[in-house]
């Protein structure tokens, strides 16, 4: 291994990575319900998740923070450039702090009586790369940056990567990593848990239950009255929508991209049918959405 270039960086990402993978399996519980989740989990349409996970974002994100290791001038400019843009379109604005750090750094190593570590570039970059996948609000607590050090201990390696192999292997493990976490994920998608649910309030009842989200039937919809409601194989998302509810206003419990069976009816049927704010009361009782502290 000693022919391989800071070969700490290999041994740092694997240390960072098992203990992280170990600490999300014990505050599992915690991190699920109350967790940050990476800012593309929000997209409802897992096709498109996958294709932007494996394909475009490898790319894109190799080439805006790994390429910048490359020993090429016009590699380098072109990956400030993209990161500097890569904040300005994720709105986490407190990122350019870091992100001046890291051109001070760079313009602080052209003077050869200046000696920067390159340790640090490693750190500040990846630590960008890792704080760009999540909004900082979402952190609620200390035990909730867990999952953020996969993204880190994914960036230093990567960094290894390109420093010794190029930028091409990078985007490769990249894409390779990427596809075993969509995997994992169409598995919990595609066979939920499906027992189920159901709550009685005021005389209204929301039952539920995880579905599939590929299967023969597709998502139907029957509103045969002002009193009921019923879907199939809908996401939260689309489910809202469909009750004129703006969905931005509310956080989505779990994945956006579950596909659920929800009927709602009113057994009362006095003379009103189901209101949003009936419908809403429901559904957060359900732990199926929340509203946002902020919006």
């Amino acid at each position: 291994m000693e022919k391989y270039k800071d070969i700490i960086l290999l041994k740092t990402s694997a240390i960072l990575f098992t203990c992280a993978s170990l600490l999300f399996i014990i505050f599992y519980d915690d991190i699920e319900s109350q967790g940050a989740k990476p800012t593309i989990s929000q997209i409802g349409s897992f096709p498109l998740f996958a294709l932007i996970t494996i394909m475009i974002a490898p790319i894109i994100e190799e080439m805006s923070f790994r390429a910048y290791f490359l020993k090429n001038k016009v590699f380098q400019i072109t990956s400030l450039i993209l990161v500097f843009i890569y904040i300005y379109l994720s709105k986490n604005y407190f990122l350019f702090f870091i992100f001046l750090i890291f051109v001070l750094q760079t313009i602080i190593k052209t003077f050869k009586k200046y000696i920067i570590n390159r340790f640090y570039f490693y750190i500040t970059n990846s630590l960008i790369f890792c704080l760009l996948h999540y909004n900082l609000n979402e952190f609620e607590s200390t035990i909730l940056i867990i999952p953020a050090f996969f993204q880190f201990s994914i960036g230093l390696f990567l960094i290894w990567i390109t420093i010794n192999f190029g930028i091409l292997k990078s985007i490769f493990f990249h894409s390779i990593f990427n596809f075993i976490i969509i995997l994992s994920l169409f598995i919990s998608l595609q066979f939920p848990e499906i027992t189920k649910k159901r709550i009685d309030e005021g005389g209204i009842t929301l039952i539920w239950n995880k579905t599939p989200i590929f299967n023969s039937t597709g998502t139907k919809i029957v509103v045969p009255n002002e009193y009921k409601i019923e879907a199939r194989s809908i996401s939260i998302q689309d489910f809202l929508t469909l009750n004129n509810i703006d969905y931005k206003k509310f956080e989505i419990k779990n994945n956006y991209m579950f596909h659920y069976n929800i009927d709602i009816y009113n057994k009362q049927k006095d003379n009103k049918g189901l209101e949003k704010d009936e419908i809403i009361f429901l559904l957060t009782k359900a732990d199926l959405i929340q509203k946002k502290l902020v919006e």
